[in-house]
């Protein structure tokens, strides 16, 4: 039998859980870092650069999302070799859907890019700095 989320065994979603709930936090404090890019946005120069801020989040935000819903899908070492593509194909995704959704946000929508450029690096940051927020957290 292949061991995966979807078979309900809750042994496997043990398995699983530090880094679902690691995926959660650091998608929640992407989201924060967005609404905050968007405060700051908002008082330096207006609402469109506000709009534009949250847009950058979102395109940061939504491709991590598909990604560890990927990635977290399987547990154990029976699914190694579906975890194996499941990051893959994930990693494919989130850097196929970033490029997709950078374009559509600069090219359909009337934005401030600079505030959608910083917004989109601020929240990709919270990524490199995770390791440092979640040490020692359980």
């Amino acid at each position: 039998m292949i061991a995966t989320r979807a078979s309900g065994s809750s042994s496997l979603d043990r398995l699983n859980a530090p880094a679902r709930r690691a995926a959660q936090r650091l998608l929640l404090i992407q989201c924060a870092i967005a609404l905050l890019c968007a405060g700051v946005a908002w008082f330096w120069s207006g609402i469109p650069a506000a709009g534009s801020a949250l847009l950058g989040g979102a395109v940061c935000i939504i491709p991590h999302g598909i990604f560890a819903w990927l990635a977290l899908r399987h547990a154990g070492a029976r699914a190694a070799r579906q975890i194996a593509r499941a990051f893959y194909l994930g990693e494919a995704l989130k850097l196929i859907l970033t490029g997709v959704l950078f374009a559509a946000v600069l090219v359909l929508l009337p934005v401030v890019a600079p505030a959608v450029l910083i917004s989109f690096i601020v929240c990709l940051q919270a990524q490199w700095f995770a390791p440092l927020l979640f040490t020692g957290n359980k």
